[in-house]
């Protein structure tokens, strides 16, 4: 993996202009700082202007493990597509009679081994179509993790759960994922490349799914294997990255 900001980062970020790629973002992370509270978490004011001027210029979607309703108003600007719970909503998908039955035996799960995760820190955020479990305010994580293994161990067959960043995500075993929503979006687009920016072990089923086109940075260097393209060292760097593009913008006069 690379920097984005090196000579061949240079060439394939003019390569993404002068094709008019689709720009794909992820939220938490990428466009938006990790905070503790996921509540808490916005696009930042010039991050959000940056995007705004790319929108002249490009269409522009925001893939995110959060609901639809809940990321909306936390981007600071209108993209062209708008995808959530980890690629399961916003791509015309309802929820089936095995979805709601495998929320139902969640719940019941959750509801049964509530004083434990209660008492170790770990708060549930459900997003109807998947659902976290958060333990970055949790006083002992090793303890979080442990409880949250008993409560949804052995897993429903009808549900995957996977990490995240002080987190444990549950969807869907037949959901889409993130890089079955950049493909639909990409026929939807009529585009001819991608930029993709993620950080997160979902944005993985993107950077696998890339095409000789497509354009995949890494939202900060990593020891374990990514398949990404490229890297940013910090959140802080997907700024620049915005910066460049608008610079090439009007360099090549699109």
């Amino acid at each position: 993996m690379r920097s984005i900001f090196s000579p061949e980062g240079a060439v394939a970020l003019r390569r993404t202009v002068e094709t008019q790629a689709l720009l794909v973002f992820d939220f938490d992370g990428t466009l938006a700082p990790i905070v503790d509270d996921p509540a808490d978490a916005f696009t930042p004011t010039a991050t959000a202007g940056l995007l705004l001027h790319l929108l002249g210029h490009f269409k522009i979607a925001v893939v995110s493990g959060r609901s639809t309703q809940d990321l909306a108003p936390r981007l600071g600007f209108s993209p062209t597509f708008v995808v959530g719970n980890h690629g399961a909503e916003g791509l015309g998908d309802a929820p089936s009679a095995g979805h709601l039955e495998a929320a139902a035996w969640l719940m019941a799960r959750l509801a049964a081994h509530q004083p434990e995760l209660d008492a170790a820190g770990v708060t549930l955020e459900d997003k109807r179509q998947s659902w976290t479990l958060h333990y970055r305010q949790a006083a002992d994580h090793s303890r979080a993790r442990q409880a949250i293994q008993r409560a949804i161990e052995p897993l429903d067959e009808r549900l995957h759960a996977f990490g995240g960043k002080c987190c444990v995500n549950l969807v869907l075993a037949s959901a889409s994922t993130k890089g079955d929503a950049v493909e639909a979006l990409v026929a939807q687009a009529g585009a001819s490349g991608v930029l993709f920016m993620g950080d997160d072990v979902t944005d993985e089923s993107v950077y696998r799914m890339s095409r000789p086109s497509w354009l995949t940075i890494h939202v900060g260097r990593t020891e374990h294997v990514t398949g990404a393209s490229f890297y940013v060292d910090t959140q802080r760097d997907v700024a620049s990255v915005l910066r460049r593009l608008v610079d090439l913008t009007h360099t090549l006069g699109h």
